[in-house]
């Protein structure tokens, strides 16, 4: 007799290498989707700070007169000026924008810096 086909142990093998195989890419695809979206908001952050800096760079009376002294502005007042506009987290949602801020801390006589908070929808779960 002659019989064409495959035997119960080729295609048992051939499942065990698919699921290996799915697996790790399952496992890849996780993973560079998570950082994505730490780089996302490693960005949102950058782009906060700068608007943050031309902000106080057009208003340097408003930058803390002592060192030690910090200062704070909404992104909602960046918005407001045109320094920013107004943008969304990962999942397409509005980031709040009233609570968001950037503190500016005068470290040295010409010397800022300037620390960003986010208040967007897992943000917290990315960066930090």
């Amino acid at each position: 007799m002659n019989r064409k086909g495959f035997t119960l142990v080729e295609i048992l093998g051939t499942i065990t290498i698919l699921g290996i195989i799915s697996s790790i890419a399952i496992i890849s695809i996780t993973r560079i989707l998570y950082n994505a979206k730490v780089e996302y908001y490693k960005s949102l952050e950058s782009t906060v700070e700068s608007a943050a800096r031309d902000y106080y760079n057009d208003h340097r009376i408003l930058l803390p007169e002592n060192t030690s002294d910090s200062k704070t502005v909404t992104v909602d007042v960046l918005i407001n000026n045109k320094y920013l506009t107004s943008f969304k987290d990962h999942k397409k949602n509005k980031c709040d924008a009233v609570n968001s801020k950037v503190t500016v801390k005068r470290v040295s006589l010409d010397n800022y810096k300037y620390d960003v908070d986010l208040k967007c929808t897992d943000i917290d779960k990315y960066l930090k």
